[in-house]
């Protein structure tokens, strides 16, 4: 149950408004167009912000939470607790209306590598960090293991979708040029995602939550990737070149000294045979 609400809680805080895809109608008077343009919001940065929201009640909760965990002084023992918490985020990990899930397994594991690596901290502190941190990564580790081994019935449900909807007449057109096997894959099964839950969400408010993430998170992920990628190798191979050049010049300029020493000797002995 305290699963369940926690969440809820966090997948509650990046609930889209209905607005933000709707395009602006041509025929609405001016006055009313220059007060949307006001009411204008980048959807970056709302997207964005909902995210980190997020992310900020979730790190805010497991922090609190793992406080209690090694306090001495409450009275309430948070530790079989905190076990069962994890074991739910275990369960939950995979099931499409808990995409929250991720997130709070991806701060906890950051968090249990700073107590463990913390040598201030208790050694019975860090044994548990280290204990649930293995927990947690050989549980991911296996369901990747065995979601790859299902790639062939993961084609083979695409392909009935697919059949299906070319007998309703209902396939979208989607542009998949440029996408390789993979790519189109998780495109398309993302898609099916989203109808699923948006079907779901007219019964139970919560699937649309859940649903406002996958579409936040899928969004930032796509928008802050390319900006943390690493710098092109061309500005170090031209500072290389530049350092090689002036390497050489500074080589180069000795010799030429060099060769102007012995030009001048050379001159001094014949002017001295002369005289």
């Amino acid at each position: 149950m305290l699963t369940a609400l926690v969440l809820q809680l966090v997948q509650s805080v990046v609930t889209l408004p209905e607005t933000l895809c709707k395009s602006q109608d041509k025929d609405k008077g001016k006055d009313q167009t220059e007060s949307e343009s006001k009411k204008h919001v980048d959807k970056d940065l709302l997207i964005i912000s909902k995210y980190e929201a997020a992310i900020s009640v979730g790190g805010t909760f497991l922090t609190s939470f793992l406080n209690k965990c090694r306090s001495r002084s409450e009275e309430v023992d948070f530790r079989p607790l905190f076990e069962n918490f994890v074991h739910d985020l275990l369960t939950t990990v995979n099931k499409p209306e808990w995409p929250a899930t991720e997130l709070l397994l991806s701060l906890l594991g950051t968090m249990l590598v700073k107590y463990m690596s913390d040598k201030s901290m208790e050694m019975s502190v860090r044994v548990a960090s280290l204990e649930y941190l293995g927990l947690v990564a050989s549980r991911l580790r296996r369901d990747s293991v065995s979601s790859r081994a299902k790639l062939s019935s993961m084609d083979a449900v695409v392909r009935d979708i697919r059949a299906e909807e070319e007998k309703d007449g209902s396939q979208p057109q989607y542009l998949t040029s440029g996408l390789d096997e993979d790519e189109e894959r998780t495109e398309f099964l993302q898609r099916v995602l989203l109808d699923y839950l948006a079907i779901n969400g007219q019964k139970d408010q919560a699937w649309n939550c859940a649903r406002h993430f996958y579409i936040t998170q899928w969004y930032r992920d796509m928008v802050v990737q390319p900006k943390s990628s690493s710098p092109t190798k061309r500005p170090k191979n031209k500072n290389k070149r530049k350092y090689k050049d002036e390497s050489s010049e500074e080589e180069s300029d000795p010799d030429d000294d060099s060769d102007s020493g012995m030009k001048e000797s050379k001159s001094d002995r014949k002017h001295a045979s002369s005289a």
